[in-house]
C-alpha cells in the first residue's frame, strides 16, 4: 500500500482503505458524496431493515430489571422550563451600566423577558414582581467571544480541514460550565472548535439557559462563524508521535499556508459549479457556498501567523 496525501485535506491515510471508505462510508478524503448508484443504496438500505427486523424479533421481550435496582436520576437534564419574566422591577441596586454612567440605587424594569427600562428615577409598573437589589451589582451579561464550553468534543483531529463538522451538533444543555458560568454573570457564548486544525469547524453562539433543551441554547439570528489556526497545534510539532504513527500534513507552516489556499481555491470552484448549474435551471441560488460573509476566528501563536491569513484573505475574497 502507497501512502500519499489528497491535495487541500491534509490526509495521510492508505489508498486500499481511502477507497474501501469511499465505497462504503461514502466519507473520502475531500468528503464529497460517494458515486453509489442508487439500486445499489436501496438494496443496501432494505438489507439494513431486513437485519433490524430480524434483530427486533428476537428482541420482542424486553428483558427484566435485576430486583432492587437503583432508579436513574434524570433531575439534572430534565428540568421544567421557566417562563419569560412577565413583569420584574430589580429596585435600589447599583446598576453598571457599561455604556454610561454608574446609577446608584437605579431601578431596571424587565417586560416579557427584555429590559423596558433603567435609570435612578424609573417607576416601578403596578403587579410587577420586585426584586430589593440593596448592596448589590447590576451588570449587562458578559459575554466570552472564545468559549469551549458544553460540548462533548471540540477537535475532529483526523483531518487537518474538517470545516463541515459543527458545534451545534454536539452541544451538552446539562455542562455544568453553564452553570458556573451563569453564577459568574456570563450570558453569552461564542463555542468554538480547538486549534487542532488548520479549520476546525463551524462555531455556535448560544445563550446560557442551563437544563432546557439543546435547541433553546442557539442565539437566534446569530452571525455563522468558522475557527482557522495556525502554528504548532496545527503541524503538531509539539506533541510526540508513536512508535508507527506517521506525522499528519502539514508539518511546516509554509504548508498551513498553502492547504488554506488550496482549501480556498477548492471551494471557489465548488461555488461557481453550483452557480453555474441554478443559472441553467433558471432559478436564483441561495446557497452560501465559499463566502467570507460568516466570521472567522483565527488562532495564531505568532504575529507571522496573522501576517499569513492577512495574506490569505487578500488574495482568496
Amino acid at each position: 500500500m502507497t501512502n500519499t496525501r489528497e491535495r487541500g485535506t491534509g490526509n495521510r491515510e492508505p489508498l486500499s482503505f481511502r477507497a474501501a471508505r469511499r465505497g462504503i462510508l461514502g466519507v473520502p478524503g475531500e468528503w464529497r458524496t460517494a458515486r453509489l448508484g442508487q439500486q445499489g443504496f436501496l438494496a443496501a438500505l432494505g438489507m439494513t431493515v431486513m437485519v433490524a427486523t430480524a434483530l427486533g424479533a428476537q428482541q420482542a421481550t424486553p428483558p427484566a430489571a435485576p430486583p432492587n435496582a437503583p432508579a436513574l436520576d434524570l433531575s439534572a437534564v430534565s428540568l421544567p422550563i421557566p417562563a419569560a419574566g412577565r413583569l420584574v422591577a430589580i429596585t435600589n441596586a447599583t446598576i453598571m451600566t457599561a455604556s454610561g454612567a454608574t446609577i446608584p440605587k437605579g431601578t431596571i424594569v424587565i417586560r416579557d423577558g427584555k429590559i423596558a427600562a433603567v435609570g435612578a428615577d424609573v417607576a416601578v409598573p403596578a403587579g410587577a414582581k420586585v426584586i430589593d437589589g440593596a448592596g448589590k451589582y447590576v451588570t449587562p451579561g458578559i459575554i466570552d467571544a472564545h468559549s469551549h464550553s458544553a460540548a462533548e468534543a471540540i477537535n475532529e483531529g483526523t483531518l487537518s480541514i474538517t470545516s463541515m463538522v459543527r458545534i451545534e451538533d454536539v452541544l451538552r444543555q446539562d455542562g455544568v460550565s453553564l452553570y458556573r458560568q451563569l453564577a459568574g454573570g456570563t450570558t453569552t457564548l461564542n463555542i468554538l472548535h480547538g486549534s487542532a486544525n488548520t479549520i476546525g469547524g463551524q462555531n455556535a453562539v448560544v445563550k446560557l439557559r442551563y437544563g432546557l433543551p439543546v435547541d433553546s441554547l442557539l442565539f437566534e439570528g446569530a452571525p455563522p462563524g468558522i475557527k482557522f489556526a495556525l502554528g504548532e497545534n496545527v503541524r503538531q510539532t509539539n506533541r510526540q508521535l508513536q512508535p508507527g504513527q506517521e506525522g499528519r500534513f502539514p508539518r511546516t507552516r509554509m504548508g498551513v499556508e498553502d492547504l488554506l489556499r488550496d482549501a480556498f481555491t477548492r471551494a471557489q470552484e465548488y461555488r461557481r459549479e453550483w452557480q453555474q448549474y441554478e443559472t441553467k435551471r433558471g432559478r436564483r441560488s441561495f446557497r452560501r457556498l465559499a463566502t467570507w460573509s460568516s466570521t472567522r476566528s483565527s488562532r495564531c501563536s505568532r504575529a507571522s501567523g496573522w501576517c499569513t491569513a492577512i495574506r490569505i484573505a487578500r488574495t482568496r475574497s
